[in-house]
């Protein structure tokens, strides 16, 4: 089927369970990212274009920092 623009493209979801196990990964030894991650946790599957901003934001963050 072809999603709609309420559904989230699989790739956008799989894209963002990587990226939120990345952060996972990372919390051990960066508790500053502990909600970042938590909240990327919950929205993962969501996927939708704020979803992905915030990811992206958080990127930056670490990238930055």
């Amino acid at each position: 089927t072809i999603p709609t623009s309420t559904e989230p493209l699989p790739a956008d979801v799989k894209k963002l369970q990587q990226i939120t196990g990345s952060f996972q990964n990372l919390v051990t030894t960066r508790p500053d990212i502990s909600y970042l991650t938590n909240n990327m946790a919950h929205l993962c599957l969501q996927a939708s274009d704020q979803t992905i901003h915030i990811a992206n934001r958080g990127i930056d963050y670490l990238r930055n920092t």
